[in-house]
């Protein structure tokens, strides 16, 4: 017989949170031209009924399924796949803000995430990291888990769904800078991974084969690994 759950408190808590967010704090912040302050939009403002409504129905269900009676697979399942829904419906529903808030007359405005969006994604991949890695989860289910939320923000960056978000426009007027920074932080990482190679492996020889010298090559590792 499956075991029943109890209230599941990581499942609740993500509810709450997710709750507040959604209804507390700014979904959206809203600018008429880049170099303007933004106006903070409540998730109603930005999305309009609808929109607030579909959020807060998928945080009830995360709370109606955490507050127990479920058999403990198939919620920790369905936790895991609601969280994956808060996330996806809330990077979709902040591209959906975008054509709600603008229009063609108003090319220079701009509509980034609010605080309450990037609390609600925080708090659904939290949520969907805890689900999976419950007892007793099939692997296909670890692995939908894993998966399903990655790839859903592929699909829609690579359909240009999120292209007007503001991050993704000045991506698009940044983007060959963008890459050549990339570039460039790659480079002095790598330089930096191949010093500290050639040096921890010269010390940790050294500390092998004279260990009166263990003590002073260990205390300088930890100096710089503080550092």
């Amino acid at each position: 017989m499956p075991e029943r759950t109890r209230a599941h408190t990581i499942g609740l808590t993500a509810a709450v949170l997710g709750l507040a967010a959604v209804t507390l704090l700014p979904f959206a912040t809203f600018r008429s031209s880049r170099i303007q302050t933004g106006e903070a939009l409540s998730a109603f403002e930005a999305l309009g009924p609808w929109g607030l409504a579909a959020l807060l129905a998928v945080w009830l269900a995360v709370g109606a399924v955490s507050l127990g009676g479920v058999p403990r697979v198939p919620a920790a399942a369905f936790r895991g796949a609601l969280g994956t829904l808060a996330l996806l419906g809330t990077v979709a529903l902040s591209a959906f803000a975008v054509s709600r808030l603008t229009d063609p007359s108003t090319p220079y405005a701009r509509v980034s995430l609010g605080i309450g969006a990037w609390a609600c994604i925080g708090v659904a991949y939290s949520l969907v990291l805890a689900s999976r890695r419950e007892d007793g989860l099939p692997r296909l289910a670890r692995a939908a888990l894993s998966l399903a939320a990655p790839l859903g923000i592929a699909v829609m960056l690579a359909t240009g769904v999120l292209n007007d978000l503001a991050i993704m426009r000045e991506y698009a007027n940044q983007s060959d800078r963008f890459w050549a920074e990339v570039a460039a932080q790659l480079r002095f990482a790598g330089i930096a991974v191949a010093i500290a190679l050639v040096l921890g492996t010269s010390l940790g020889l050294l500390a092998f084969r004279r260990p009166r010298l263990r003590g002073p090559v260990f205390a300088v590792a930890n100096v710089f690994q503080t550092i």
